[in-house]
């Protein structure tokens, strides 16, 4: 039982592991291009929309998402 308890909890470090690393690169390609769409930014980070996704999801909900930038005021 022991064992099973150890192998599950190596398992959910892992993908912590890997979704701080995903929340990562999409935070840094975001930084320097704010109004990227995620299938595109799946495409130049090498992954799936969802994964994707579901980075910007967990970025938003910790407050980390970068807001976008208010649109220009026409002039007058």
């Amino acid at each position: 039982m022991f064992a099973l308890a150890c192998g599950a909890l190596g398992a959910c470090r892992t993908m912590r592991a890997a979704d701080e690393r995903t929340d990562r690169a999409v935070l840094e390609h975001l930084q320097q291009a704010p109004g990227l769409a995620p299938e595109t930014l799946a495409d130049s980070l090498g992954l799936r929309p969802a994964a994707v996704r579901l980075s910007l999801h967990r970025l938003a909900v910790s407050g980390r998402l970068p807001s976008p930038a208010p649109p220009p005021t026409p002039e007058r």
